[in-house]
């Protein structure tokens, strides 16, 4: 939850994309770290798994915010959208190396992945306020939180409140035990792995679709159809109907979440503010994110001893139903993205070339 802070921080002083370098590199540094775990040297696994929490919460206060900085203005969902791709993409290549590689390709793979992304990043053009600091004085002194800002930012820590209680990161974190519940027998890998590539495909198409539908209308299909995969996984916990019908609805469920719900709570903020704050509310919007997922971890086990697993996840169906209902009304479309973003046209390239 620090590292959001952590790298704002940092972006005062250097631009993103040096920031991004040495998250990258520091990234390298603790999987070749991890590689020397041994039983005996447990702590290294503790005190590494420590430090990727503070790099995991600098990319994802990160990425959005570059990605929509350099997004031309009427394709800024389909930029932003690629965060989450990237998201879903490494966790689905993950699941499969570690149900046949060998434990230490995982650091591997992210060891080349990591240098390849501190490398490619600099092929990017450099968004950070600093560097417009002489054209923007007066947008350097602006504040997340004036009136006329306060309301986009609460929306958006609500979505981003909505997006981890509709029951995620509790379902994806006890796959296995909710296929042991379900008495079904294909391997967890294996079916972790069915489930992820099934959000895969979600996301994939929002990306094309987001900017043509809008924000609000596939927000709240997203979040409907959530809500209706959860109401028929409790239906389905409760009379036991099928095995296999329980893979096919978290399957349509993250389906559903990977086609707005997931990503969308992701960029809008970025998409709300100017340069100068954009920022800060990247890193409160990851900051709240971080803190309900350890919420929604930490109680599920409490929730479904208390309540029932059943009822548990009508509880997730319902804020999944308010989500949709939410989104509906609050969620503003961007009518331009600011003009500190990098608008890509012929124009502009022409005279580039011409300059330089």
């Amino acid at each position: 939850m620090f590292g959001p802070f952590l790298i704002t921080f940092i972006l005062k002083y250097i631009g993103r994309k040096l920031a991004f370098t040495i998250l990258h590199l520091f990234t390298a540094i603790i999987y070749i770290i991890c590689l020397f775990m041994t039983k005996k040297r447990f702590w290294i696994a503790i005190l590494s798994r420590a430090l990727v929490g503070l790099e995991v919460g600098g990319f994802t206060s990160l990425c959005p915010t570059i990605l929509i900085e350099i997004a031309p203005s009427k394709y800024s969902g389909f930029f932003g959208n690629l965060h989450q791709i990237g998201v879903v993409l490494g966790i689905t290549i993950m699941y499969i190396q570690g149900e046949y590689a060998h434990w230490k390709t995982l650091f591997y793979t992210g060891i080349a992945t990591s240098i390849l992304g501190a490398c490619l990043i600099w092929l990017c053009p450099e968004t950070s306020p600093l560097e417009q600091k002489s054209d923007n004085e007066e947008n350097q002194n602006e504040s997340l939180f004036k009136d006329i800002h306060t309301s986009k930012l609460v929306v958006g820590l609500t979505l981003m409140v909505i997006q981890q209680f509709c029951g995620v990161n509790a379902i994806l974190s006890n796959l296995e035990q909710n296929f042991r519940d379900a008495g079904l027998t294909l391997r967890s890998g294996i079916a972790s792995s069915i489930s992820m590539l099934a959000q895969l495909v979600g996301v994939l198409i929002c990306g094309p679709i987001v900017d043509s539908i809008g924000r609000k209308s596939l927000f709240s299909i997203s979040s409907l159809g959530c809500s209706i995969m959860l109401f028929l996984f409790s239906l389905n916990l409760k009379y036991n109907i099928t095995n296999y019908v329980v893979l096919i609805i978290i399957c349509f469920y993250l389906f559903f979440f990977g086609l707005a719900l997931g990503p969308i709570p992701w960029f809008i903020v970025p998409e709300y503010f100017s340069g100068s704050i954009r920022s800060m509310s990247a890193t409160m919007v990851t900051f709240v994110n971080q803190l309900c997922s350890f919420l929604v971890i930490f109680l599920y086990p409490w929730m479904k001893n208390g309540m029932g697993q059943s009822a548990t996840i009508i509880f997730y169906g319902i804020i999944s139903a308010i989500g949709a209902i939410f989104g509906y009304f609050y969620i503003e479309e961007p009518r331009k993205i600011s003009t500190e973003s990098i608008d890509w046209n012929e124009n502009d390239l022409e005279d580039n070339l011409v300059e330089d």
